[in-house]
């Protein structure tokens, strides 16, 4: 799954790249389409391609469906604020594979909930990606467990209340 804003930082074309290694998988493009030029090439590209289908913008509710259908979701933006995408998608106990870059490495425990790969090793990629392919049922129930658990830990609301109550305590006037 690619799931974020068709824009040249997010590399929509390293997620193809991917997808024609891998061409008995098939794979869904999702995002907003700042840049319309770009979203064209890139749904020519996939159609052509005939593994990845390209939807463009999708409402929220059917976004967190494809993320609790996919294998994994292939994050491949150069740099992020705080994704949310991410957060949403390990809440929903997809592994994310992310490159090591900018707040990621906040947000993936690795092999926890997810990996960060180096985008220029096409190999590693492809490695994880078919490492999560081979996961039995229950291998996958684990990994689910544990990446929501993450996102619980950190971000469901009684943890912010809390880190905030900590943090507003520890205020000096």
């Amino acid at each position: 799954l690619y799931a974020s804003a068709f824009l040249d930082r997010k590399h929509p074309d390293r997620f193809l790249d991917l997808m024609e290694r891998l061409p008995g998988r098939h794979a869904v493009m999702v995002g907003s389409i700042p840049d319309p030029a770009l979203y064209q090439r890139i749904s020519d590209r996939a159609a052509a391609m005939r593994n990845v289908r390209v939807l463009g913008m999708i409402p929220r509710r059917d976004l967190r469906d494809l993320m609790c259908e996919a294998e994994a979701l292939l994050y491949t933006s150069e740099y992020e604020g705080f994704p949310l995408t991410v957060i949403e998608a390990i809440g929903c106990g997809l592994p994310v594979i992310a490159r090591p870059d900018s707040s990621l490495p906040e947000l993936i425990e690795e092999g926890v909930n997810g990996w960060m790969l180096p985008m220029d090793d096409t190999d590693a990629w492809l490695q994880r990606i078919n490492k999560i392919h081979q996961w039995d049922p229950a291998a996958r129930k684990v990994f689910t467990t544990k990446a929501r658990e993450t996102v619980i830990e950190k971000y469901a609301w009684e943890a912010i209340g809390r880190a905030y109550g900590r943090l507003y305590r520890n205020l000096k006037s």
